[in-house]
């Protein structure tokens, strides 16, 4: 089966909802799967003039440190842009100060919604340590009896991270 990510038909997949991508509503959509569409629109080309292209699943670029990319363009201006970043801003609630975008379950490639949460930084980081990201920071000895932020343990941190939505279970 391939992932949605790899899928560039334009065909919708079964449940799939897309929606329009933040300040570029007019030339791009993302969909609840983490896919990237570009609408048929008019753009202008030398030496022609203008051109019709077509609307079309983008593309994904796979970067090992952010994770999946697509590039825009409009009016001539090229930009990359995160999915993940895309997807959230598209459906789920706006983040807070302090909070950041995270992958559930780690797997910085896998954009769809269900997958994605907003968290602290710190938590993020306490569910790298539990998931096997982060391999050592420096108190793997100490396990899972370590101190997180005030007080907290690993498995308090994870509990509070799971009632509001943040982890995979």
């Amino acid at each position: 089966m391939i992932n949605p990510w790899e899928n560039t038909s334009l065909e919708m997949l079964e449940g799939e909802e897309f929606r329009g991508c933040l300040g570029v509503e007019d030339f791009y959509a993302v969909s609840n799967f983490g896919r990237v569409k570009s609408y048929e629109r008019e753009v202008a080309c030398f030496p022609v003039g203008v051109k019709t292209k077509k609307e079309l699943i983008l593309k994904q670029s796979i970067a090992e440190s952010n994770g999946a990319s697509v590039k825009f363009c409009v009016n001539g201006v090229r930009w990359s842009v995160c999915v993940a970043t895309l997807v959230c801003e598209g459906f789920l609630p706006k983040k807070s100060e302090g909070e950041v975008y995270a992958h559930k379950n780690k797997i910085k490639h896998d954009n769809k919604v269900g997958n994605l949460g907003i968290m602290t930084m710190h938590d993020s980081r306490v569910l790298d340590y539990a998931v096997g990201v982060r391999q050592d920071w420096g108190i793997m000895e100490q396990g899972k009896n370590t101190r997180f932020g005030d007080s907290e343990t690993l498995e308090q941190t994870l509990s509070r991270s799971s009632r509001r939505g943040c982890v995979a279970g």
